[in-house]
């Protein structure tokens, strides 16, 4: 017979190891949470809600589509969705009003 006996443990859980590992887990995790609350900067008053003048801030503050030249903007990509033009003349791209080109995809489905 062979030196080595082989044998299987008992199917149960250890509790107290189990409890020990899930409480250092939540201790970690608490002590990891304190950790970096401590190194984010605090804020020194709340935010203004002032809006910088305009030779301060780069960003566009009106709304493109309320200002003039977001509907001249809009004006002309409707124009440009709704007229025949070449994009690229030597290559052989053209443009098609956007309902014409619905029109001819949906006929070439049936």
């Amino acid at each position: 017979m062979s030196e080595y006996s082989v044998r299987q443990e008992e199917d149960r859980v250890d509790a107290r190891k189990l409890l020990a590992i899930g409480g250092g887990a939540i201790v970690i995790g608490t002590a990891a949470v304190l950790f970096a609350a401590a190194l984010l900067p605090r804020p020194s008053k709340a935010p203004s809600a002032v809006t910088p003048p305009p030779e301060i801030s780069t960003v566009e503050q009106t709304p493109t589509l309320a200002a003039e030249r977001g509907i001249v903007l809009r004006r002309a990509q409707r124009a440009a969705l709704a007229d025949f033009r070449w994009v690229d003349r030597d290559a052989g791209v053209a443009s098609i009003p956007i309902d014409v080109a619905i029109e001819i995809l949906g006929r070439g489905e049936k």
